[in-house]
């Protein structure tokens, strides 16, 4: 994956990588009241990877259309005010992406919360060739930003197959109640503080930075935002989902 970011960032011109970073993080941004991640309970409750999980599944869905929701009217309201093209574009491909993404995500969290993570390394072994088959060729003909945000759509893809594949689980249409959202809300509130700490600090500089500079600036700053904590991106790899899962399996939580 490294090695195929270096290609592109040898025949994509930096102003698009710049784009592609500031609409990135204003999707993001606004996308902060719809990342309750209740993927992370299906990793830690047992219920919800049982007898909970197409109320789950059901609300996971309901989450994705309001994400939608949020990502139009924002890239509507960009378009709007003027903005440069290539973001409010930026804003809705990739927001649609993380979006739809929420589905294999969930899949995902249901094969880890029973211990199974080889599928895992099977789309990260996938990603980086199927994405380059695709982008590169589209770099090369002058599809700088439609490359970047091409890729986004590939990990959606991939992340379906590989999990849908690995979890044969029905997905039945569970009932939507305001009971269970109350019910999910209460565990998952500090998940989701967790997640938009994260968001302002990986994306609210990058907003920041393309809103006073110009997109070269912010990419030549994502480029080295991103490659800086590649050693520490590894160490967490291993001891992130798996501690959780491993947390539930003991039978005293002090141990």
């Amino acid at each position: 994956g490294f090695a195929y970011s270096l290609i592109l960032e040898r025949i994509i011109l930096p102003e698009y990588f710049g784009v592609f970073a500031f609409g990135t993080g204003i999707a993001q941004l606004a996308s902060i009241l719809t990342r309750w991640e209740v993927g992370n309970l299906v990793r830690s409750d047992v219920y919800y990877q049982e007898e909970g999980f197409d109320s789950v599944w059901t609300l996971t869905k309901i989450l994705l259309l309001a994400e939608i929701l949020v990502i139009i009217v924002v890239a509507s309201a960009c378009a709007f005010f003027g903005m440069q093209q290539g973001v409010w574009i930026t804003i809705l491909v990739s927001g649609f992406a993380n979006a739809i993404d929420k589905l294999p995500v969930l899949l995902r969290s249901d094969l880890e919360g029973r211990s199974i993570f080889k599928h895992n390394l099977t789309v990260k072994v996938l990603l980086p060739p199927c994405a380059a088959l695709i982008t590169i060729p589209m770099a090369l003909m002058g599809f700088g930003l439609w490359a970047l945000l091409a890729s986004a759509w590939i990990g959606v893809a991939i992340n379906w197959f590989v999990f849908r594949r690995a979890n044969r689980r029905v997905l039945s249409k569970g009932k939507f109640t305001f009971t269970l959202l109350q019910k999910v809300i209460k565990p998952s509130f500090w998940q989701w503080v967790n997640y938009i700490t994260y968001i302002v600090i990986t994306r609210a500089d990058k907003v920041t930075v393309g809103a006073v500079q110009s997109a070269n600036d912010i990419a030549y700053y994502n480029r080295s935002f991103n490659y800086a904590p590649l050693s520490f991106i590894g160490l967490g790899a291993i001891a992130g989902v798996p501690a959780i899962v491993a947390f539930r399996d003991l039978k005293d939580p002090r141990e």
